[in-house]
């Protein structure tokens, strides 16, 4: 005869792990794309570590939400139709129960000097609906190269796209010691060319904006990007997911925030502050500590 098993010993109902989702809305349709699906792979894998590991048996400790983290879209678009169409996408998955972390649009001034404020502007005036995904925008004066080119230099001077092109050219040649390269701009290995020198866009695209700090007369800002801000979003993003559902695996971020904490300086890719202890970029500490999601909005569902 079968016995139900006691209630005491049935395995209670997992947590939903759900770190959260981000819309990114992209002006080009390869460029930028292929730069922030690295993120978007990252999680996919991480996903598959973590299904391997339990055999697929969903009722242990945590579930994993198996539904896209990243939605990265290229739309050809430009500046306001570009933020227009970013909201009008939110709202329709918002309708259908999907509600976005965060909605970032990612766009370049180029010729679109009259809209390339207002865009800006248009963003921020939609943070103040009743909607409760906020949008961000992730904006390059004059192209999204000069983001690439902070990986290596502080450029504070305007300089033509043509240039943006040259200079990466001749920067990335030295670094990868490959003489035949030239920069390309749908190329999908730009993330793993750059990577190790992240910190330092990071650190230069910060001090760029500071420049320009309480002007809103965005299309004089030039140069300036913070597409820096998405990449710390997505940096701590992807460190929070790995830190519960695969905390051993090892993310190319660690090779960077180790070096930064040997040094005893902070990381300033997954912006922790130096410490004495044992840390990563994954945020994975020793079991003493209690680890906090560095996002808002990401608690684990019950």
């Amino acid at each position: 005869m079968f016995n139900k098993q006691p209630a005491s010993k049935r395995p209670e109902k997992p947590r939903i792990v759900n770190p959260g989702k981000i819309l990114i809305v992209c002006e080009g349709e390869r460029t930028e794309p292929n730069y922030f699906k690295w993120w978007e792979k990252q999680i996919n894998d991480l996903k598959s570590i973590y299904f391997k590991s339990q055999g697929g048996n969903h009722y242990l400790d945590i579930q994993v939400d198996e539904s896209p983290n990243f939605v990265i879209d290229g739309t050809g678009k430009n500046t306001v139709s570009l933020v227009t169409h970013a909201i009008d996408e939110a709202k329709k998955s918002y309708g259908k129960g999907i509600d976005y972390t965060s909605v970032w649009c990612v766009f370049d001034r180029d010729s679109f000097e009259e809209n390339f404020g207002p865009a800006v502007k248009l963003c921020e005036t939609h943070n103040k609906t009743e909607y409760t995904f906020k949008m961000f925008a992730a904006y390059s004066n004059e192209a999204f190269e000069l983001w690439y080119l902070l990986h290596f230099d502080y450029i504070d001077a305007a300089i033509s796209r043509k240039e943006y092109q040259r200079m990466l050219t001749d920067r990335i040649k030295k670094l990868t010691s490959n003489k035949k390269f030239e920069y390309a701009k749908n190329d999908p290995n730009m993330y793993n060319i750059l990577y190790k020198q992240q910190g330092t866009a990071i650190r230069n695209a910060k001090k760029l904006l500071a420049q320009y700090e309480n002007r809103e007369d965005y299309h004089n800002h030039n140069p300036c990007t913070t597409v820096y801000k998405l990449v710390e979003e997505l940096n701590r993003h992807l460190c929070d997911f790995r830190n519960k559902v695969a905390p051993e695996h090892k993310l190319l971020l660690d090779e960077i925030c180790e070096e930064k904490i040997k040094k005893g300086s902070g990381c300033c890719i997954c912006t922790r502050e130096k410490t004495k202890e044992k840390t990563n970029c994954s945020g994975f500490i020793t079991p003493t500590e209690t680890f906090e999601p560095a996002i808002k909005g990401e608690d684990d569902l019950s």
